[in-house]
Order: C-alpha cells, then sequence, then structure tokens
C-alpha cells in the first residue's frame, strides 16, 4: 500500500524524512493560528516537549518562527513572512502585466515572458507562446542564471553596486558584465544574443523600483536590428503604462 497524507489522497515519498514532515507541518499551523503554543506543537505533531522544542528552535534559528519573549508561545518569523509576501506580490504582478504581455504577443507573434530576479536568478513568472512553428519556448516556473537571459541583465542593471557585489566576485568576467549593465542603463533596455534573442525592459513601481521584467525572445533569424529597435521601443512604452498601475 503506498504511504499516504491521513485524511488526504497525496502519496508521501517512498522515503519521507519524519524531521523534515513535522517541521512542516508546524508551520503549516500558521495557516489558520497567529501564535501557537509549545504544548500545541506538541499535541499536534504527537511528540514530545523536548522534541517540540528543539524543532522549534532550529525554526526560530532560520527566522521561520519567533519566541514571544521568554515564553512558550511562538508567531511565524520574519523570513515566513516575507515568502508569504513574496508569493502574493508575484501573484499580484502576474495579474496586472498579463494583459501586456497579451498584447505584445499579438502585435509581434513572438513568445513574451514576465521576469522576476530572485537572489541572481531569473523566475519565469509568466508567459504567452508565439503561434509560430519555429519559436523561443521557455517554461513558466524555470530558473536560469540572471546574466544569461535579457531580463536578468535589465533586472541585475537596477541593483546598486553592493548588491551585486554580493552576487558576482570581481574577475574578469563581472568586468565585462559592469560594461554590459552600464549600457544597458544608457539605453533603457537589454539584448540577449545567440541563436535566440531576446529584448527586455523593467517594469518599476511608483517609487521607482524595478520589481520585474517582460521580455520578447525569438530566433535569431526574425529579429534584424531594426526588429530589435521596434521591440525595445514597444516594451518600454508597455512597461512604463503598467508601471502607472502598480503600488509604490
Amino acid at each position: 500500500m503506498p504511504n499516504t497524507l491521513e485524511g488526504d489522497q497525496k502519496q508521501l515519498p517512498r522515503y519521507p524524512l519524519a524531521s523534515v514532515g513535522n517541521a512542516l507541518r508546524l508551520l503549516l499551523m500558521f495557516r489558520t493560528n497567529e501564535q501557537v503554543r509549545l504544548s500545541d506543537v506538541s499535541r499536534e505533531l504527537d511528540v514530545a516537549n523536548s522534541t517540540a522544542h528543539r524543532l522549534l528552535a532550529m525554526l526560530a534559528y532560520h527566522d521561520l518562527v519567533q519566541q514571544i519573549g521568554t515564553s512558550r508561545v511562538y508567531a511565524a518569523g520574519p523570513a515566513l513572512i516575507e515568502v508569504g509576501l513574496a508569493t502574493v506580490a508575484d501573484l499580484d504582478i502576474q495579474a496586472r502585466a498579463r494583459p501586456f504581455l497579451e498584447e505584445l504577443a499579438a502585435r509581434f507573434d513572438e513568445a513574451v515572458h514576465l521576469v522576476a530576479l530572485e537572489r541572481g536568478e531569473v523566475h519565469y513568472l509568466d508567459a504567452v507562446e508565439s503561434t509560430q512553428t519555429v519559436r523561443a519556448v521557455t517554461r513558466v516556473g524555470s530558473r536560469l542564471p540572471a546574466h544569461a537571459t535579457s531580463a536578468g541583465l535589465a533586472l541585475l542593471a537596477e541593483l546598486p553596486a553592493p548588491e551585486l557585489d554580493v552576487l558576482y566576485q570581481p574577475t574578469i568576467a563581472r568586468k565585462r558584465l559592469d560594461t554590459a549593465l552600464t549600457e544597458i542603463r544608457t539605453r533603457g533596455y537589454a539584448i540577449g544574443g545567440g541563436e535566440v534573442i531576446s529584448v527586455a525592459a523593467v517594469i518599476r513601481d511608483r517609487s521607482p523600483r524595478a520589481v520585474a521584467a517582460i521580455n520578447v525572445a525569438a530566433p535569431a533569424q526574425r529579429m534584424p536590428t531594426p526588429r530589435r529597435h521596434q521591440l525595445a521601443k514597444a516594451l518600454i512604452d508597455a512597461t512604463t503604462r503598467l508601471a502607472t498601475g502598480l503600488p509604490s
């Protein structure tokens, strides 16, 4: 018989880790409780108080929970709240950006992507694919090194030097990256080359902070220089219009 979660039809992994499962179940308690007591955790997980305390201590170390004073009461920690807020922010930008992605895809019939920067990687949040037989394809949910994509370069160009220093060590490759980012800041958009050419521009909120980027990608044979400039102009127009509806 396959392992299933109690009261659920989900199949457990073949070799479940009880300690990881307990930690995750503990975090899920905050879906319905603003605060949990040590005794609540012990009872919910069916473990001794000492085991519950060790789980809470490890989660507190990673800022996923926080102890209320010196009591045995715990609340969601800043890291857990940050994860939740980041998810909400992604959903919000996806909903707001979707009409603009569809507009660009309808106009150019090329793949259009919504991308966010996450610790040196780009995360593909949404996409509208081209209807053409030969087309650029990147799956929603994919992650790639930021410096390897036009959208990633556009977003990296928005970072201050100290943040770039955290992501990239001072090497010859870093010097080339800095040169490329300076060019992107000057012209206001990024271009990625190769068999697939992509053009990207950032989306700013009213602060104005870059929160994501939109790129249009196509096989190189359909991306001569004049069309790249046309796409760049359309992207800047779309991201500017989109920005007017974003909060600061």
